[in-house]
């Protein structure tokens, strides 16, 4: 039986008095590729936040990797989300840095001396077709490019769990596929568990073997495909 990777028990969370997650389950096992899917506002950021533990639940359970997030330290956060990757909408990239540099940059501070990052970050550019990009300024590369370099700065720290919130959002088409098959290949070569957060129904077909769950009215439930 697989083991579970991310669950939700029962979890509520609220901002400002407004509810957006209301006695949620959700359940993410080892090997999964999981769509998490809903319109804007619905809460897909906030799962995603809470899922790498920069947000706490007001009510019941978030179990990460093992860890539930209650009475967690912040060094003990800082232990397990080296075993998480996360790839945000916005990219969040350094543009004083060229492209190797970026995807090198997380694991030089997880105390991997430079040369060995830096070799196992040309291997993750590899991995997403940007070998030749590497010693590029960020500023020249194009959307999709940059979403890319995200997915590789996430997956050269070889996580347990990769999250990625909106990966898609703002690129066109042919982008979207690449990004979409790229975490797909890290899933069914590499084992990597991943989640996904959109509101693109659309790219469910991409990834017929993977998971549905749906976000609305606070509650997250699992589609039949």
């Amino acid at each position: 039986m697989p083991l579970g990777v991310l669950e939700f028990h029962e979890v509520s969370k609220s901002y400002f008095g407004k509810d957006v997650l209301l006695s949620a389950d959700m359940a993410v096992c080892e090997g999964d590729f999981v769509f998490l899917i809903g319109p804007t506002g619905v809460g897909k950021t906030t799962t995603i936040k809470l899922s790498y533990l920069d947000e706490r639940p007001d009510q019941g359970r978030v179990v990460v990797l093992g860890h539930e997030a209650k009475g967690l330290r912040a060094k003990d956060i800082q232990m397990i989300r080296r075993k998480i990757g996360v790839i945000f909408q916005d990219f969040k990239l350094l543009t004083d840095r060229s492209v190797l540099d970026n995807v090198a940059f997380g694991l030089e501070l997880t105390g991997v001396r430079s040369q060995v990052a830096k070799q196992r970050a040309e291997e993750a550019l590899s991995e997403v077709g940007l070998a030749e990009r590497a010693p590029d300024e960020i500023q020249r590369l194009s959307g999709g490019e940059k979403q890319r370099v995200a997915i590789a700065r996430a997956l050269v720290r070889e996580p347990h769990l990769l999250l990625a919130d909106e990966p898609t959002g703002n690129l066109d088409p042919d982008a979207t596929g690449r990004v979409v098959e790229t975490l797909r290949y890290a899933n069914e070569v590499k084992g990597t568990t991943v989640l996904f957060a959109t509101h693109n129904h659309n790219l469910l077909e991409a990834v017929p073997r993977a998971r549905v769950l749906f976000i609305e009215k606070g509650k997250i439930e699992e589609v039949e495909r």
